[in-house]
């Protein structure tokens, strides 16, 4: 799709207010949060954003081309950087727009705005990543985590958004690996201050060791959405199913009073034949 100057002006006119009107959802949502737990990265990149200019639209992918390539160690000099991006390949904080991968005008202001506020809401999500090196079943785990951390919070926001600001999120997957790990929170008196410090302030590690105990393993559960749905988008129309479903709490001390019930059973009956 070609875009002209007068393209470009529109579009950053449109985002520059949607993306301010974003900001300022998710600083009324979290800012309470961030100084309660002394979030101080938070703090400061929410008055940097709302402070500069963070949108940039590009004609000209051969930056992003040749810094991918690099990093990445591939040889494919036709590939193309994806509609929304963050400013990892151009060494710099800004979100960068690349119009000439649209195939309408449509996605370049809906897909497009979508993809947007998922970069800027993961701009405040910084745990600190773990070694994938180390074992081969957690790779991409940090990916993975980010994203359904990032559409965590972009569901939150959503509660309390009018209709007009909604904004939804395509890693459904991720979102449901997040919100079925954090379930092992439940019993903690103070299960969202600690939800959100590891959110704002923890590591991969801390997230993984708090979320894993005697009835949930994080890890494995991560498997298992990783190998169903690996780019932690579900199918349209397709219901998110897992190969073994993640026990509950419930689950687990249901199935430990039946066995203890069928274990005093079976003595009662014992003792009662003799």
């Amino acid at each position: 799709m070609t875009i002209n100057e007068h393209d470009i002006n529109q579009l950053l006119s449109h985002y520059k207010k949607s993306l301010n009107n974003y900001l300022h959802q998710i600083n009324a949502k979290y800012e309470q949060t961030w100084i309660s737990l002394k979030c101080q990265y938070q703090i400061n990149k929410m008055h940097e954003l709302l402070n500069q200019d963070i949108i940039k639209i590009e004609n000209d992918y051969s930056l992003w081309r040749s810094n991918f390539i690099r990093e990445n160690n591939i040889i494919d000099n036709e590939i193309m950087p994806p509609l929304v991006t963050n400013g990892k390949y151009y060494n710099d904080n800004k979100i960068h727009i690349h119009p000439l991968v649209c195939t309408s005008s449509d996605e370049l202001f809906t897909t497009c705005e979508e993809l947007i506020f998922f970069e800027l809401m993961k701009v405040f999500i910084n745990p600190e990543p773990m070694d994938e090196r180390k074992n081969h079943s957690l790779k991409n785990i940090n990916n993975y985590i980010t994203d359904g951390l990032t559409a965590y919070c972009m569901s939150e926001i959503n509660e309390i958004s009018s209709e007009q600001y909604k904004i939804p999120s395509k890693y459904e997957a991720n979102l449901e690996y997040i919100k079925t790990i954090f379930s092992a929170l439940i019993d903690n008196q103070q299960k969202d201050g600690l939800k959100y410090e590891l959110m704002f302030k923890g590591s991969m590690e801390q997230i993984i060791s708090y979320t894993t105990n005697s009835y949930q393993n994080s890890v494995e559960i991560y498997k298992d959405f990783k190998s169903k749905y690996p780019t932690g988008i579900i199918p349209k129309g397709e219901i998110l199913r897992l190969t073994k479903e993640p026990e509950t709490k419930a689950g687990y001390l249901s199935s430990l009073l039946y066995a203890i019930i069928i274990i005093i059973a079976g003595i009662i009956v014992a003792i009662l034949m003799r």
